[in-house]
This record gives structure tokens, sequence and C-alpha cells, in this order.
């Protein structure tokens, strides 16, 4: 699921909630939202809204971000925010980081680009609606200096093109919305995602891992409000399959949706739903995770490239990653 949490990063500080739902953030979401952030992972201030903005980060380095747009004001979700500006029905937000600490106690520094380009947008809220499309091209490296360990990600796709701006990075996700549901309307509201994306590790300057990851199926995404109670509202994994290719080791791992995966929005419980997985190279096997009630329950067998054989199951706890409930 990485490429999912990387995809939505793109998401999470243009505003993207404000677009969909067609109103204006207020004060107490704001500050529930970001209680939430930093309850899943710290103070993000990468992504606050910044406009065309940059600073020298607290911990040495540079931040910036800048947005561009082929209409006459080059504005953004953000603006929508702040000022009340409607965005404009395309544009693309470039984010750079300079070996930039946020904080300086941190031991994480961020070097590197992250490029988004919106396409298809109403010119009105809600401003997100069917056929809106996000590409986001990503060329970044999240080094700790205290392990002198790093994680590089690279897009892999075809390099990102606007008219304006002159981006430069390869695309890494694509994500394209088909069904929306605006203000209180009950049912389902879905998007698809394409991944393209090159993820590698280092222990100072060797290389530990690369994982080379794409979409063999498009990807699908969604959120379920049929019912009136929003405590009964969840996330969707649809349909799709991803495929990762371990290149030092030789193998490949492709999983796919076998009965939609839900999560309730309360938790980041799974309630039901089954994946499926296959390995293939110096490792083969099957295999298949059911989810149900919170908890998962795995089954696979495997044979290494001596041609040794195992099989295990169990069950997967999920326990720990209940957060409390910001949002209500």
């Amino acid at each position: 699921m990485d490429p999912v949490s990387g995809s939505m990063e793109g998401l999470s500080g243009e505003g993207t909630s404000v677009a969909i739902r067609g109103n204006r953030i207020g004060w107490p979401e704001r500050i529930s939202s970001l209680g939430h952030r930093i309850w899943n992972k710290g103070p993000n201030f990468g992504e606050l809204e910044a406009y065309n903005f940059s600073f020298n980060c607290w911990g040495g380095g540079n931040y910036s971000r800048q947005v561009f747009s082929t209409e006459t004001n080059a504005y953004d979700f953000l603006d929508y925010i702040l000022d009340g500006n409607d965005p404009s029905t395309s544009f693309l937000a470039s984010k750079e980081f300079g070996n930039c600490r946020f904080l300086p106690f941190s031991n994480w520094v961020i070097d590197g680009l992250t490029e988004n380009i919106w396409t298809n947008l109403s010119s009105s809220s809600p401003f997100v609606q069917d056929g809106s499309n996000l590409k986001i091209g990503v060329n970044r490296t999240i080094h700790n200096s205290f392990q002198n360990i790093s994680v590089k990600v690279t897009g892999t796709g075809a390099p990102l093109s606007y008219a304006t701006g002159s981006p430069t990075t390869n695309q890494a996700y694509s994500l394209t919305w088909n069904n929306i549901l605006t203000g209180a309307s009950p049912g389902i509201s879905s998007y698809s995602q394409d991944v393209s994306v090159l993820r590698e590790g280092y222990s100072g300057g060797d290389l530990l891992f690369s994982h080379q990851v794409s979409s063999l199926s498009s990807l699908q995404y969604g959120a379920d409000r049929s019912d009136s109670n929003p405590l009964s509202w969840y996330r969707l994994w649809s349909a799709g399959t991803l495929q990762v290719v371990h290149v030092e080791k030789n193998f490949t791992l492709t999983v796919s949706v076998v009965e939609p995966v839900k999560w309730k929005y309360v938790d980041c419980l799974p309630r039901s739903g089954q994946v499926s997985f296959t390995l293939s190279g110096d490792l083969t096997g099957t295999g298949s995770i059911s989810f149900s009630d919170g908890s998962g329950y795995y089954i696979y067998t495997v044979t290494d490239s001596e041609g040794n054989n195992s099989t295990e199951q169990g069950n997967i706890d999920f326990s720990s990653c209940s957060v409390p409930l910001f949002i209500l």
C-alpha cells in the first residue's frame, strides 16, 4: 500500500477535501485536521497553507512552493481556503526541498521535488468533478543523518508536461475521478489510480533495495457514504492489480483485489475483503489475505530458487493502527 500513501501526500496539502465537499474549511476543521496529521506522522510543515511561498527551514536548508497556470490568475485550492478565490481549472503546483530539515531536533532531511498537475477542474465549487485528473511527479530523497540511511523515490512514467512552469519530474502517480458525490449525497464516490515509481533504499552509499512499483490494471479507490450515519462510512479498495519488482532479490510480487477491501472511516481497521498475490522469479508461490472485523488472515505457499517449499498461515492484528476520532 506504500504507493497509495505516497500519492496521497499530493492530495492532503492541496485542499482536495474542500473541492470534493464543495465547502470551505472552517477553523475547527483545520485544527482537527492538523491534530489528526500530527497524531499519524508528526508535524507536516511542508504542506501548510503556503501559496507561492519559500522559507529557510528551521534546522537548515530551504523549502519553496510555486503555483503556475495558463489562466490569468494562478490560483489553487489553498487560495480558495484562505481567500475564497476559485482555483484555476488547471494548474501546476511545484514543491521543492533543498536539503530541508524542518525542525532543528529532527534527524530527517528532505531534498528534491514534487510536482502536481491538476486538469479538468470545474470553475466553481465543487471543483473536482467526474473526469478531473491529478498527475504527480516525484524526484525526492529523504535522509536520516543520524542513522545514515536514505530512501529515494523517483517517478518512472512519462515526463510531466504543462504549458507553463516547466515541470522536470517524471510521472509517479495519476489519479482520475470517475464518480463524485456533492454535499451530503449518499452513495459511493470513487477514483482510479495508476502507479509508476521506483523506490530505492541506501545505507550510506550502499544500495539496500530497489522496488519498481507499477499498476498492471488501474487501482480503484473510493468512499462509501451510503449510510446516513458517518460512523458507518467506509474507505474502499475495490479493484486493480499492483506489481512490485524486487530488483536485487530477483522476484516479482503481484497483488490483486479479489473482493473489495473496506475500512471504516473512524479508524484504519479493515472490515471485509480479500486480496490475492503471486510470486515469480527466484521466488514462486501464491497466497491470499482475507479481512474481517478488524483483523486479517493470510495463507501462502512459496518455493525458493533451490526448490525448498514452505506453507504458512496465520492472523494479522491491526489494532495498533487505530487513531482517535478527530473528525467528528
